[in-house]
């Protein structure tokens, strides 16, 4: 929507209607109209103006024949990035194909390391539950008591008896 004004570049301020008062040095709205940018090349002599143009007709710039007005670091990696996204759909695709292969492998990287952490700790927390009724049934508390210790059913304490005091 056309902003009422002739620039292509306004700088609001909120302010009391009829007495002009600035409600705020930190609330501002900037404003860029392209449509209305009409700096030639040779016109463009500051940031703003350097990136209007960009912003205007920067598919049409090639980074290695850049104009001096434009040659900044920033402006030619700008290019970079706007050719990367606007080259044929074949090379979009293979871009975006290896983008999403590197993401999905981060993704099972992470997806393994969690599991391994799951494991680990399923094989730490059995192994102290081995520990527990083994000291526990050499103290020699009943399997009932045990049970009601460790949460543990009286199959899996029984068991756990076999496999710690088997017979001479």
């Amino acid at each position: 929507m056309p902003i009422g004004t002739k620039n292509y570049y306004n700088h609001f301020k909120l302010q009391a209607g009829k007495e002009k008062v600035i409600f705020s040095d930190h609330i501002n709205v900037h404003t860029i109209e392209l449509e209305k940018f009409a700096n030639s090349l040779e016109e463009v002599d500051n940031s703003l103006e350097k990136w209007s143009y960009f912003l205007k007709h920067g598919e049409n710039l090639e980074d290695a024949h850049l104009p001096s007005q434009l040659a900044t670091p920033e402006i030619k990696d700008a290019i970079k990035e706007l050719k990367m996204f606007t080259k044929d759909e074949i090379e979009r695709e293979r871009y975006e194909s290896r983008r999403k292969a590197l993401m999905d492998h981060n993704s099972l990287l992470a997806d393994h390391y969690e599991t391994g952490l799951e494991k680990g700790f399923q094989k730490g927390e059995q192994s102290g539950f081995q520990k527990t009724v083994a000291n526990a049934l050499y103290m020699g508390l009943d399997i009932e008591a045990i049970a009601t210790l460790t949460g543990l059913g009286l199959d899996t304490i029984k068991e756990m008896k076999k496999a710690h005091f088997k017979p001479s």
